[in-house]
């Protein structure tokens, strides 16, 4: 991208298992000069919990954090400033950048749902143009939809000899409902009698892991060496996703869009088994590939699991790289 070679760009995003880093890599490789800063002050889980719900108790830190940043910066003029899911940053650090970078063209990214992110709807109108992958936040706020993106190690993996040493598998955090949804999703191939599987429960603190062993049934036979509490790390996502032969994906119930993970393994040439009816809509949808179950009542087929992959037209896919993604955000501005 010509209009990007050589630009100053100020990007801020919370770190999502190095992500953040592939995305400031492609856009360097367009030839931006690209200053990064992770959104939150902290990614120690304990934070985490403080900054989200203890907010006013972390406001200090929150504000002595950002203005470091400010000062770290020194008065450096930006062309463009791209922020991805700005949960914790305060809405006055978005006036103080405009001021210091006049000019400067504004670009915001949810990967997440506004429903579970309030906080974000005071900064909204602070940026030239709004990207959500959430079909519904585009309607309610006016922002365009853009899906995510996958990473050019899972092409690699659809690339690769099939070597499947898992009938299905599991990774992700363990919110909501998704360990009742998972134990369903269980008995349904226990009765295919496809029974190998690979599950990395992830729960960000100890404490949390307790408290739900107490108050919901689902936990009550999940011992604590079943659970995570640290996310897995990326070429350990890449081998369990290279040697399944389903992955399951369960978003949140309070978001339409799609997870990162629905796009990974569109990426990765691997069957998919999600309850996001929304992936219908979405131009590499193919029955053969995608599964879409009940979250109350899901069942698997036979013939999806015995069914052969269909490969998806490389047009399609080229639209879900890191680079199609840095070139679909960055048009309109």
């Amino acid at each position: 991208m010509e209009k990007l070679f050589g630009k100053n760009i100020l990007f801020i995003s919370p770190r999502f298992f190095n992500y953040e880093i592939l995305i400031m890599h492609a856009l360097e490789k367009e030839g931006a000069i690209v200053t990064f800063f992770n959104e939150r002050p902290s990614d120690k889980g304990v934070n985490k919990v403080m900054f989200r719900i203890f907010k006013k108790m972390a406001r200090g830190n929150i504000e002595t954090y950002y203005q470091d940043i400010l000062n770290r910066i020194d008065n450096e003029m930006f062309d463009y400033i791209f922020i991805i899911k700005p949960e914790n940053m305060p809405v006055t650090f978005i006036h103080k950048l405009k001021l210091i970078s006049p000019n400067v063209k504004t670009i915001l990214y949810m990967f997440d749902s506004i429903k579970n992110y309030k906080s974000i709807l005071e900064k909204i109108n602070e940026f030239d143009v709004k990207y959500s992958f959430d079909r519904d936040d585009c309607s309610n706020y006016e922002m365009s939809f853009r899906p995510l993106f996958y990473a050019q190690e899972f092409e690699d993996i659809r690339c690769q000899a099939v070597d499947y040493q898992y009938d299905y598998s599991f990774v992700g955090t363990l919110h909501s409902d998704r360990m009742i949804i998972l134990q369903k999703i269980e008995k349904e191939f226990a009765v295919l009698k496809q029974s190998s599987k690979y599950y990395y429960l992830y729960i960000p603190m100890k404490m949390m892991y307790f408290a739900r062993k107490i108050y919901r049934h689902e936990y009550k036979k999940l011992s604590m060496s079943e659970i995570h509490f640290e996310p897995l790390s990326f070429p350990s996502l890449l081998d369990i996703i290279r040697k399944s032969k389903i992955v399951i994906d369960i978003q949140h119930p309070k978001q339409s869009g799609l997870t990162m993970r629905t796009i990974e393994i569109l990426g990765a040439g691997r069957k998919l088994i999600t309850t996001n009816r929304d992936v219908k809509n979405y131009d590499f949808y193919n029955s053969s590939n995608i599964l879409i179950v009940d979250r109350e009542k899901p069942v698997i087929t036979k013939s999806f699991v015995d069914s052969t992959y269909v490969n998806i037209d490389n047009d399609v896919l080229n639209r879900y790289t890191i680079a199609g993604f840095i070139k679909e955000i960055f048009k309109e501005v």
